[in-house]
């Protein structure tokens, strides 16, 4: 019943992925007890299921890293050639990985038309109310 939540995090690093699992489960046990997710016909659950995951996905990974893309090539316009935070380092060869990945999850987001907005977990409940049409009519 989890399977996108396996297969985002699967390969992605123990901390990371660790993280993305704990914040998905907490938001999920607070999913199955609203009564809007248990209106939901029980075939299209695992489609509110699966978007919790890419929203909190692109929570904790898409959006930070997408955020690095950015600041990198806008730092590139004043010469910077590399970028040390911690351990992490940002460069051209680091930065065409990560662009390739977030190019792909958008990529994914356009094929299956879901919207960024959609994505966005102000409240377990909020996002239910802003994902449930979208889930009822899929695939209809």
């Amino acid at each position: 019943m989890d399977e996108m939540l396996i297969a985002l995090t699967k390969g992605i690093g123990a901390e990371l992925g660790k993280k993305i699992r704990i914040t998905y489960y907490e938001k999920k046990r607070f999913l199955l007890k609203d009564d809007l997710y248990n209106e939901i016909k029980q075939e299209k659950q695992p489609l509110m299921l699966d978007l919790l995951a890419l929203g909190v996905f692109h929570e904790l990974a898409i959006g930070p890293i997408h955020g690095s893309n950015n600041f990198f090539s806008a730092s590139k316009k004043f010469g910077v050639t590399n970028i040390n935070m911690g351990s992490y380092k940002i460069d051209d060869q680091s930065n065409k990985q990560t662009l390739a990945i977030t190019k792909s999850f958008f990529a994914i987001m356009e094929e299956y038309n879901i919207g960024i907005h959609q994505l966005s977990i102000p409240s377990v409940h909020e996002f239910l109310e802003k994902n449930v049409e979208f889930v009822r009519k899929w695939q209809d």
